[in-house]
């Protein structure tokens, strides 16, 4: 069910051996499959909520959620998601990704983590 063709002009796609996904971004559509089970997920009836801008090539919209998001969870006193620790995630999982690429080897992230010294982040 992965689809084989990026039609939407902003696809990412992760194979590995034993499942992948594709997420298609202008689509609002993931699609992801494990052994035998496979499944598309679509969003696109939140279309306006995402893209309240007009058509799927603006992120204005996109933008204006996450301010108003942004917002009401510093108006409420909730830790806005994603947080801090999980961006510093991203980032050294986007290094060991990196680093794996050049070598051709594995790269955990906690070793990513550790030379970075921020042995306390944990991946959520």
């Amino acid at each position: 069910m992965i689809p084989l063709e990026r039609g939407s002009h902003m696809s990412c796609i992760l194979r590995c051996a034993s499942g992948a996904s594709q997420a298609d971004y202008f689509d609002l559509r993931y699609a992801w499959r494990i052994g035998d089970q496979s499944v598309i997920e679509t969003f696109e009836d939140q279309d306006d909520y995402y893209f309240r801008f007009g058509g799927h090539s603006h992120h204005a919209g996109e933008y204006q959620n996450y301010i108003e998001y942004f917002a009401r969870c510093l108006e409420s006193g909730e830790t806005p998601r994603p947080d801090a620790a999980e961006g510093v995630v991203t980032v050294a999982l986007m290094q060991a990704m990196e680093e794996s690429a050049q070598t051709g080897l594995p790269v955990r992230l906690g070793t990513v983590l550790a030379r970075h010294g921020l042995t306390g982040v944990q991946p959520a």
